[in-house]
């Protein structure tokens, strides 16, 4: 496989562009490492001669990937080139489907294109063998990569056409597309050239196209990796030259992702009817796709790299997965949270508020309880798969790769602690039937290609809710069995696509007796999914990242800790955010072992808002800012 395709099967690639026809700039720019040489044949100094002179001093300083930009649609030039030793092309100007047959047939070898035979140099890297040469211009994973310019109004026009070839992907050219589109100059900030782009993208995308982009500034570099794009051109030799090459690559390859829990705020009009006040509207259906693709909008324009769909179509986020299972006929009281029986002058004030929890004594809060055996049900299944089919579709329509796209489903546990059991002899044998008949929903998630989040607050929460006149020690000895059966029923899945998130319950209370995550980290350490969210932020849990330098992490894992509070309204400053990954990253060993998360939902229950729709979506974007601040270096 070539370098450059076995990088983009794991991640976005970078690439540095060259002008200069010398070899000593490339040979310096090599020490940087990225993942491409682009030598500019049309624009830049370099030609034949020159670029092989080029690419025989990358190729003995580095690994990376040599391409060339041609100067235009030649059977000779691209034969010239690909006989020297480039691994592929960018051509310009590729304007119709035809013109990317035909930049397609001249990389390729009869009978399937006309490149004449004759690789001169090429050839010396399959140790002279012809045979094994030409086997390699076959093999898809070593092929030459071909990339096709949309940089003209023409080219846009048939865009849908010239995808549906055989070029690996499309290359886009903003300065150019920014003139053919009336914004001379303007580039990637012109407004119909940045629509333009993003249209591009999405249907590159949709047919698993490669999509690259010339682009020269960090913050746009980190804004199109984050929207999927797999291919950008990260420097220029002048500039790199100018401001140091190694400045801009560790934010780009090291970047914090960011992500959130899961419950963003509902519509005003979703709440009534996922609550079951009020009748679902005729065209539904039709109202809540476009409210999913709007909701998922707005995570894409904070610059959330994992998004949902902020689980608009549910009550909560276990009432869903219970109604889909049979065995809950009955009905019991919802446990209380040991913090507010205390503090009964605070908890007062939530007179008649409802939800999973029993906040007040004035307030009487039932749930559905088991009472019969639990088992999934086929309509409980259907249930799940439109539930899905909704979030894939709305994806798929915003261009949205379903890696980028998590799931959430509760855990064994976390059903346990909500609704009581009335049926099984013991508490084991209710949670190993749960996870039983979760599994299904788990298995059908992660084979649907989301990320899985299996929600799992039973091993935080749990503690001073269903476990308050426990003690600690029965708390750990249940909380490590729900790990067990949960990580049974994961069994078969693929952990590196499974997150979980563990928290003390967002409810508004003083949480003074939140079990201390010190007790409970080597329990969630030992549950199998690879990413692991949890609080961290909160005045009751921010101080917690010292926990982790005496508890090991597994290499294997990400922690997500929280880096906003989903309870206040203020909005944290991005250089906030950055010291508190900062702290996590010290304590667990780098920047690669993180990922900035929330502290929990932001509307764990329909209609249960601590905070407006604009408040969320501003500090998601302060999120997103702080972590994008920072480097790799900065935790060595």
């Amino acid at each position: 496989m070539s370098v450059l395709r076995g990088t983009w099967s794991k991640r976005a690639a970078t690439a540095c562009w060259l002008h200069a026809a010398d070899e000593l700039t490339i040979e310096v720019l090599a020490q940087v490492k990225y993942d491409a040489y682009v030598v500019d044949g049309q624009h830049g100094m370099s030609q034949l001669a020159d670029a092989v002179r080029q690419l025989r001093a990358l190729q003995a300083m580095s690994q990376a990937t040599a391409l060339v930009r041609i100067t235009e649609l030649s059977t000779k030039e691209i034969g010239s080139y690909l006989d020297a030793g480039f691994a592929g092309v960018i051509c310009p100007m590729v304007n119709t489907k035809a013109q990317a047959q035909a930049l397609v047939s001249a990389c390729r070898y009869a009978p399937e294109g006309d490149r004449s035979w004759g690789p001169t140099r090429a050839v010396l890297k399959s140790g002279g063998s012809l045979p094994a040469y030409y086997q390699s211009m076959i093999d898809s994973s070593s092929k030459p990569i071909v990339l096709a310019m949309i940089e003209t109004a023409e080219g846009l026009a048939n865009l849908s056409e010239i995808l549906n070839t055989d070029i690996d992907g499309v290359f886009i050219g903003p300065m150019d597309l920014s003139l053919a589109l009336g914004e001379p100059c303007a580039g990637t900030n012109g407004k119909k050239t940045k629509q333009a782009i993003a249209g591009i993208a999405a249907r590159a995308q949709q047919k698993g196209k490669i999509v690259g982009i010339y682009v020269s500034d960090r913050e746009s570099i980190e804004c199109y990796i984050a929207k999927g794009f797999q291919f950008v051109v990260c420097a220029h030799d002048k500039v790199a030259l100018m401001a140091g090459a190694k400045a801009s690559l560790p934010q780009v390859r090291k970047r914090v992702q960011t992500t959130h829990v899961g419950s963003l705020p509902r519509p005003d009009w979703l709440v009534p009817i996922v609550r079951g006040e009020q009748a679902p509207p005729p065209d539904y259906a039709k109202r809540l796709h476009e409210a999913t693709v709007e909701v998922m909008q707005k995570q894409l324009d904070a610059g959330l790299d994992e998004i949902n769909d902020g689980e608009l179509g549910r009550r909560d986020y276990v009432t869903a997965a219970r109604q889909r299972m049979s065995g809950f006929g009955g009905k019991g009281q919802a446990a209380a949270a040991a913090d507010l029986v205390e503090m009964k002058d605070f908890s007062e004030r939530l007179e008649g508020r409802k939800g999973l929890l029993t906040l007040t004594e004035k307030t009487e809060v039932t749930t559905a309880s088991c009472n019969s055996p639990v088992a999934y049900t086929p309509e409980g299944f259907d249930d799940l798969c439109v539930e899905m089919n909704r979030v894939k579709a709305a994806a798929q329509e915003l261009g949205i790769p379903m890696s980028r796209v998590f799931f959430s489903s509760p855990s064994p546990g976390t059903l346990a602690n909500f609704f009581g059991n009335e049926f099984y002899e013991t508490h084991e044998e209710y949670v190993g039937a749960l996870a039983a008949a979760m599994a299904t929903e788990y298995k059908a998630i992660h084979e649907a290609g989301f990320k899985l989040q299996v929600d799992c607050p039973d091993l935080a929460m749990g503690r001073h809710t269903r476990f308050a006149k426990r003690s600690l020690a029965e708390f750990q000895k249940a909380a490590r069995f729900h790990v067990e059966v949960m990580n049974k029923a994961l069994e078969g899945l693929d952990s590196s696509k499974i997150r979980m998130h563990v928290c003390w319950g967002n409810y508004p209370g003083p949480h003074h007796h939140d079990v201390a995550l010190a007790d409970i980290a080597e329990i969630i350490m030992s549950a199998s999914p690879k990413f692991i969210s949890i609080e961290a932020c909160n005045p009751g849990h921010a101080h917690e990242h010292e926990v982790w330098k005496n508890v090991k992490v597994p290499a294997d894992k990400v922690l997500m800790p929280g880096v906003l509070d989903t309870t206040t309204s203020h909005i944290e400053h991005p250089r906030l955010v950055a010291q508190r990954l900062q702290a996590y990253a010290q304590a667990v060993g780098g920047m690669d072992r993180i990922m900035a998360c929330t502290d929990c939902g932001f509307s764990t229950a329909a209609g249960a808002l601590n905070l407006t729709r604009d408040i969320v979506y501003s500090k998601m974007a302060s999120m997103v800012k702080g972590a994008a601040s920072l480097a790799d270096s900065s935790c060595k």
